[in-house]
């Protein structure tokens, strides 16, 4: 600090009184652009040097002690003032011994008062650390060490886990933690250590925070361990259905809707529907809509009425769905307007071809656990050899889940499976006579419109709200007609139906079965040369019967399922008659021959026979009977 003025020790012992009258009028304050500060120097003035050295020693040492309140002064300033007033006043050379004692005083001085400043900050913030929130009263007591005597802080961890069940509707469920979020129960254990963690940092603050990560075990230890439940708790609200702005009540008896607030206790749902219902939305226009599509379009509308009957704890209606045509016919359309109305978080993509005993996939069902619908678009080409696992899948809501580092456990699916193909997928002889896989198909047939590509439209006039809340009224509709008593229009279970079921199935799938179908009848034998038939089929695809183009064989062996399919054979061996054209080159090779002649050649025998003036009884080469 630059002294205000530079003070020059009394020539001599004493002072008139005059003058120590006037010194008591000189203020101890300095006054700088409006801000107070202590003047060493004034206070400094009234002491007179003593003329005894070892004296002059103790008044400087005093000084110090006495006279510089802590905090008036920075460090720099004060060391200043000791250094270039206070050592020149009591005539103390800065180079002595004393000086050198008095700066160590003087040290030890500000190490003593920063010490004490520490231990005040440290009193206050202590009682700061146990003045707790309102919010968390009952959840903590503070106690009084034995060995310190000072007070320490013991939270309540089974009261906290308690607040935290209650605040959040937890349930508990095996390995899974559910909490009640955005309107229904979410698989959310980072939101219930959140609100643990929350809690715990209201209690434990200050020096008490130091170990709330191993109090955070704690706590979710007694929120695991408080009130398990051993059932799945999410089986369906009975004749409720969840949507964004409500709960949709059923009448059970006449069928009648309603809509109530949300009630986490009295409605366990696992899901939401992401949309509003609105009971005057506009239907026409989404209506008029799936009509280009499909000629089944209510049954694009029953997979949504089934998705909400089943996620209502309805039992399994043990129906599938299968969609199929070639492509940019509105497959992918129709399966995203059924995935917009219901939300992509209650949408899963397990392929049918993943449902199969013969998977070792063992992951393969976790996916499916909560949600309502399963849908696989552009399913990949395969062989279902073994359906099994498939109707387990839709006979039953239990699943067995296996998900990466959690222990099995049997979980809930109320999911309605749709599946998107340009073909139906081939199968063998052991699905062909199963009537149970069979019933349980429902097919939609993509085949009437051809669209162009156009994003935009199906986003910004398909997709829009007035349009999903009306087909989610359509919807409605039906489930509603169900409940009073009335069946879904699009089902298979009825005697002899699954037969028809089968039939289209092999029709849509399979070049050479519609090929049959289409000129032979189910009677007597014909045998018909391997290679020739090959041939035949492919110029008949190429002549437009084929919607879909890769389904076109190309090799024998892509014939061998069908005909054994349809009742025949595949590894006989005939004598067919040769051509005229065999016959004209034989002879102009000097080979005698005549149409008579034949030839052993490989072949398949059907159980069927061409229909009458069908073209090709002229076209392929008759076997000869002995």
């Amino acid at each position: 600090m630059s002294s205000v003025e530079t003070l020059t020790p009394p020539a001599t012992d004493y002072e008139s009184e005059a003058k120590q009258e006037d010194r008591k009028d000189e203020s101890e304050y300095t006054y700088e652009e409006g801000k107070n500060y202590w003047n060493p120097l004034v206070k400094l003035s009234k002491i007179i040097p003593s003329p005894i050295e070892s004296e002059r020693h103790t008044q400087a040492r005093k000084f110090i002690e006495e006279e510089i309140p802590a905090g008036c002064l920075t460090l720099c300033e004060t060391e200043l003032f000791i250094e270039n007033d206070l050592f020149p006043y009591f005539s103390i050379a800065l180079s002595s011994r004393i000086a050198t004692i008095i700066r160590k005083h003087y040290n030890e001085k500000c190490k003593e008062a920063k010490e004490n400043k520490k231990r005040e900050e440290r009193k206050k913030a202590s009682e700061n650390d146990f003045d707790i929130a309102e919010e968390f009263k009952g959840l903590y007591k503070i106690e009084i060490d034995d060995r310190s005597g000072k007070p320490i802080m013991r939270a309540k961890f089974i009261d906290i886990a308690i607040k935290v069940i209650d605040t959040l509707n937890v349930i508990v469920f095996k390995d899974n933690i559910y909490c009640y979020q955005d309107g229904y129960y979410q698989n959310n254990p980072k939101r219930v250590k959140a609100e643990a963690t929350r809690i715990l940092n209201g209690i434990y603050k200050g020096i008490n925070s130091g170990d709330i990560k191993r109090h955070l075990v704690d706590v979710m230890t007694d929120i695991e361990h408080y009130n398990p439940v051993n059932d799945y708790p999410f089986k369906g609200v009975k004749n409720a259905i969840n949507v964004l702005n409500g709960v949709l009540i059923f009448d059970e008896k006449t069928g009648e809707l309603k809509r109530e607030d949300p009630d986490p206790e009295k409605y366990r749902f696992n899901y939401i529907l992401q949309i509003e219902y609105n009971e005057n939305a506009e239907r026409d226009t989404i209506i008029n809509e799936l009509d280009k599509y499909t000629n089944k379009p209510r049954a694009i509308i029953q997979i949504i009425a089934q998705a909400l009957l089943q996620s209502m704890g309805y039992e399994p209606f043990k129906l599938a769905y299968l969609l199929y045509g070639p492509s940019n016919f509105g497959k992918s359309t129709i399966l995203k307007m059924i995935k917009h109305l219901i939300g992509m978080n209650l949408v899963c993509g397990v392929g049918l071809n993943r449902m199969s005993s013969d998977s070792n996939n063992k992951f393969a069902l976790a996916p499916l656990e909560g949600k309502i619908l399963n849908v696989r678009e552009e399913m990949p080409y395969f062989k279902i050899s073994d359906a099994d696992t498939f109707k387990e899948v839709l006979g039953s809501y239990d699943i067995n889940v296996e998900p990466k580092h959690v222990d099995p456990y049997v979980a809930i699916s109320t999911a309605v499976h749709a599946f998107a193909a340009n073909s139906t997928p081939s199968f063998d002889g052991r699905v062909k006579d199963d009537e149970a896989f069979w019933k349980k198909w429902c097919l939609i047939p993509c085949t009437k419109t051809e669209f162009c590509m156009n994003e935009k439209y199906v986003k910004d006039t398909l997709l829009t709200e007035e349009n999903m809340q009306g087909l989610l009224n359509e919807a409605l509709d039906m489930v509603g007609e169900y409940i009073k008593g009335n069946d879904l229009p699009h089902r298979s279970h009825k005697q002899g139906e699954w037969e028809k079921v089968r039939e289209e199935w092999m029709q849509a799938g399979n070049p050479l079965y519609k090929f049959i179908k289409d000129n032979m009848e189910r009677c007597g034998e014909t045998a018909i040369i391997k290679d020739d038939l090959l041939k035949e089929i492919q110029k008949w695809c190429d002549a437009g019967n084929l919607l879909y183009k890769k389904a076109r064989p190309e090799t024998v062996n892509s014939l061998n399922d069908v005909i054994k399919l349809c009742g025949g054979t595949i590894t006989e061996r005939k004598y067919f008659y040769i051509t005229e054209e065999q016959v004209k080159a034989r002879k102009e090779h000097g080979v005698k021959a005549t149409v008579l002649d034949t030839e052993y050649i490989h072949c398949y025998v059907l159980p069927w026979q061409w229909k009458p003036n069908n073209q090709y009884k002229k076209v392929f080469r008759n076997a000869k009977r002995f």
